[in-house]
């Protein structure tokens, strides 16, 4: 149960106290103005908090984009294969950094892509 759900529960358990501590009012005038002052004064603002709460979350809690992003160049993996290799040159990569194997290395390293690099000085 989250905090909201917490705060009804109280409140109706609170009204049906207030309910019974009305009825022993003998006029049905001041039964009435028991009650509202019983669940009046402490939930007054509950249902206006509320609903303006809800409001404000549908207005203001959108995605925002404060600054763009720019997009990443390099990557590091640790193995590298030639599937691997074909996709991450057709997605765009320009500098792929390898620390672990790779299945023929020469064959990479000669396009000037891909550095085969310790994992403590990768910079991707």
């Amino acid at each position: 149960m989250n905090d909201t759900e917490y705060l009804f529960v109280v409140a109706a358990v609170w009204s049906i106290i207030s309910l019974l501590l009305a009825r022993l009012v003998p006029n049905w005038g001041g039964r009435i103005a028991l009650f509202a002052v019983l669940v009046g004064v402490p939930f007054w603002e509950l249902p206006y908090g509320y609903l303006n709460f809800e409001k404000l979350c549908r207005e203001q809690s959108k995605l925002q984009v404060f600054e763009k992003i720019a997009s990443q160049d390099s990557i590091c993996v640790n193995d590298l294969d030639a599937g691997l290799y074909a996709g991450l040159v057709r997605a765009g990569f320009a500098h792929i950094e390898v620390t672990g194997r790779s299945d023929n290395p020469r064959r990479y390293l000669s396009d000037g892509r891909v550095t085969l690099i310790p994992r403590r000085e990768v910079k991707s």
